[in-house]
């Protein structure tokens, strides 16, 4: 949202309400009940927009909705958004899980035009209103636009063009991918490797990958996904399926280090007390996999242990006195 009103474009941002806790929404400062001030800061750049709140029961129509929430509310959020929506309106996804798609063409917001986004951008908060963003592999060349497959054309090849550029004009990076599902499902296949393991252990991503255990049982749950992938026709087009696993081990590890001092999302999620995405991710990968009858016991164990650490709440001091 910073970007894209730094950039000149009529931005506004669907609230239910103003958010009061800091920890929620830490790059959001409240000005008064109509307008929100975003600041991004990085080593190199520091800037803050004023932008205002739509709040989810206006009647306004919406023509563009950039969507960037938990992968278990993007639904939620489309059919809410759909009487605000005409035939012509667009809404863009940022995500990296396709179950979000299985979601969608199973529910009233298949009736949306919708595009596809996946980044390697990240942001984390260093402390209360400051949010450091990082662009993450390969510079500005690592956000992805692209129709999902069986809606090729949904849009006209000018339309996503304008889209895309749009976005990559605002500085958020931006490149078309005519076949977007394969990557989404290879950037799934990776955070399976990752994203459980540092939320069950609570370490930072270069803390876990120090490891030599931690390596090769990350390798051993991209070889299960892998194999899904393979399966279902998901490896990108260009690339050897007799070595995806170990292409995307090599990606994994170098997404990994790039950021060695972040702790994952879900990690996060579980420091915070909040529901994790795993249902959207093992959990999705271990469903796909047992309807095609590929073994997936490593990633169905990860689903378990975090369904258990979410489960249970720790002891407090006095539990030890």
């Amino acid at each position: 949202g910073a970007y894209l009103a730094k950039a000149g474009e009529k931005v506004s941002l669907l609230m239910p309400e103003v958010p009061q806790d800091s920890t929620r929404l830490a790059l959001i400062r409240v000005q008064d009940e109509k307008k929100l001030k975003l600041s991004k800061a990085n080593s190199d750049t520091q800037f803050s927009v004023e932008v205002p709140i739509s709040p989810w029961e206006s009647n306004e129509p919406i023509e563009r909705v950039l969507i960037a929430c938990k992968a278990y509310d993007t639904v939620n959020v489309m059919e809410k958004l759909l009487p605000r929506m005409s035939q012509s309106s667009v809404a863009v996804i940022l995500c990296q899980q396709p179950a979000i798609l299985w979601e969608i063409e199973r529910s009233s917001a298949k009736s949306l035009t919708y595009v596809v986004g996946t980044t390697m951008h990240s942001a984390y908060a260093t402390q209360r209103f400051r949010i450091v963003h990082s662009s993450g592999l390969g510079s500005h060349l690592n956000t992805w636009f692209g129709l999902p497959r069986g809606r090729e054309t949904a849009m006209t090849v000018s339309e996503i063009d304008s889209l895309v550029n749009t976005l990559k004009a605002a500085d958020l990076g931006g490149v078309k991918d005519n076949d977007i599902e394969p990557r989404l499902w290879e950037r799934m296949a990776m955070a399976c490797g990752l994203l459980p393991l540092t939320a069950l252990y609570g370490v930072t991503n270069g803390q876990f990958i120090k490891s030599t255990t931690s390596r090769d049982t990350m390798a051993s749950v991209v070889k299960e996904a892998s194999n899904v992938l393979i399966e279902l026709d998901m490896v990108r087009s260009g690339f050897d399926k007799s070595n995806v696993s170990q292409r995307l081990f090599e990606g994994l590890l170098e997404r990994a280090e790039s950021t060695s001092t972040h702790f994952s999302s879900m990690s996060r999620d579980i420091r915070i007390g909040r529901k994790t995405e795993i249902e959207y991710f093992n959990g999705f990968l271990v469903r796909q996999a047992k309807e095609l009858k590929i073994p997936t016991p490593i990633n169905s164990t990860l689903c378990n242990l975090l369904k258990i650490k979410t489960d249970m709440k720790p002891p407090t001091d006095s539990f030890y006195s």
